[in-house]
């Protein structure tokens, strides 16, 4: 207990000193930068407001955490059509994507872990439960709940070889994790590394991957959307959640084949990068047009060999439209992005070797023979060449693919009775 608080209030020593050092140049700019002024406020819970009473907070720290639980709140709307739910996420892009998948619920900020700002947080939102997903845990914040009574859980945890190490030097004395009263974990060695924690065993239940109840694929188009016209007159072959340099690599194998009536799409994980990459892209393949997003979204068909997609929120449109698809963060070091968009649209996929972000996702398709992995970007162009000329073997690997996700589902309704059974849902 000792070390325990010594290591804590030295995590907050730090905290200050760096808060010191980083005052000047936040209060400049609050002044400046108008756009990223409200926003900054809500870090530090100085402009975090409700609609209401908020019974239980959902927390997602980023894109794929608040996608994630989307399968979890439907559930507990059903179950629980009383509760007042309210998610809270932390980057920019998990911001945007809440008030598009959430628009009836409050979506919040996340605040820094700050002892000030966590107690300013949770006095206003006042929440009788917090749901965590993966696995957020912020010394402050759990203090601050437990200093208010306020219950918390964690949904599909998970925890990374490299995040036990971390956790087993120093970490493990200050995420508190005896103030979390419920771990629902996604597999077998996950509880165990939980274990490893210290934490006890009572606690934890494996629930399966609740990102499985989170997929959909929209049963009508969304209105508007350009890419069922423009894939009624050209093959799209998507690149998706793209990074450096691999756009380049993608786009000097895709010169180098000959496609039938095709249009290379390309994603990248982040969409501020497109500005300069269509220049750079032009310079490797000038004898490629390239069009970005934004400048072709009313166009009845696309005339260009490689579109740039500048814009969030359009994967899952471009999942359903597209003949093929690569998932990126997978030909660097990186460890791949999500992929369970693509499988659960229907669209063959294919994955570098550098997974490991999404290992479990990766080796049930795998068993299933739902997906590929290649070597190299050439791999990728190649595989994308015989389905196209072969389209029987996609639609078989997409097939393989949908049915591995369908025998996943059930995790929602598992974690809810698990938090029934441990008396934290209905609430008191």
């Amino acid at each position: 207990m000792i070390v325990q608080r010594l290591v804590f209030y030295t995590y907050n020593l730090l905290l200050s000193v760096l808060g010191l050092l980083y005052l000047p140049w936040f209060l400049a700019k609050l002044l400046i930068d108008g756009n990223g002024r409200t926003r900054r406020l809500q870090r530090l819970a100085f402009s975090c407001s409700t609609s209401g009473d908020i019974d239980v907070l959902l927390h997602g720290v980023s894109v794929g955490e608040v996608k994630a639980i989307r399968g979890l709140v439907d559930q507990m709307q059903r179950d629980y059509p009383d509760l007042k739910l309210a998610i809270s996420t932390t980057t920019v892009t998990g911001y945007q994507t809440a008030k598009s998948i959430y628009p009836d619920l409050d979506v919040l900020v996340y605040p820094l872990d700050m002892f000030g700002a966590c107690s300013r947080f949770l006095n206003v939102v006042s929440p009788g439960m917090v749901v965590l997903a993966e696995l957020e845990l912020w010394p402050n914040f759990l203090r601050a709940c437990q200093a208010r009574n306020i219950d918390v859980a964690v949904v599909n945890g998970r925890i990374t070889e490299r995040s036990l190490s971390g956790y087993l030097r120093i970490g493990r004395w200050l995420p508190r994790f005896g103030s979390v009263r419920f771990f629902g974990v996604q597999t077998k060695l996950y509880s165990q590394r939980f274990e490893q924690l210290g934490v006890d065993p009572s606690d934890i239940v494996i629930t399966g991957n609740i990102k499985f109840d989170s997929l959909h694929v929209p049963q009508v188009p969304v209105k508007d959307s350009p890419w069922p016209r423009w894939s009624k007159r050209n093959s799209l072959l998507l690149a998706a959640s793209t990074h450096s340099p691999e756009e380049a690599q993608l786009l000097e194998a895709y010169s180098e084949i000959e496609f039938d009536n095709s249009i290379f799409v390309l994603v990248p994980r982040h969409p501020y990068r497109c500005a300069n990459m269509i220049g750079e892209l032009q310079r490797q393949a000038p004898q490629l047009k390239i069009e970005l997003f934004s400048e072709v979204l009313d166009s009845e068909q696309l005339a260009c060999d490689v579109l740039v997609v500048d814009a969030l929120g359009q994967l899952e449109e471009a999942f359903a439209n597209s003949d093929s698809s690569f998932i990126g963060g997978s030909l660097i070091a990186h460890g791949g992005q999500n992929l369970l968009e693509a499988a659960v649209a229907d669209c063959p996929l294919v994955m570098g070797s550098s997974y490991h972000n999404f290992e479990d996702e990766v080796e049930l398709l795998l068993s299933h023979e739902g997906m590929h992995l290649v070597n190299n970007a050439q791999d990728v162009l190649e595989l994308m060449l015989d389905w196209q000329l072969n389209p029987q073997k996609g639609s078989l690997l997409a097939r393989n693919a949908r049915n591995a996700l369908e025998s996943q589902r059930g995790t929602a309704k598992i974690t809810l009775a698990a938090l029934s059974t441990r008396g934290l849902l209905p609430l008191k």
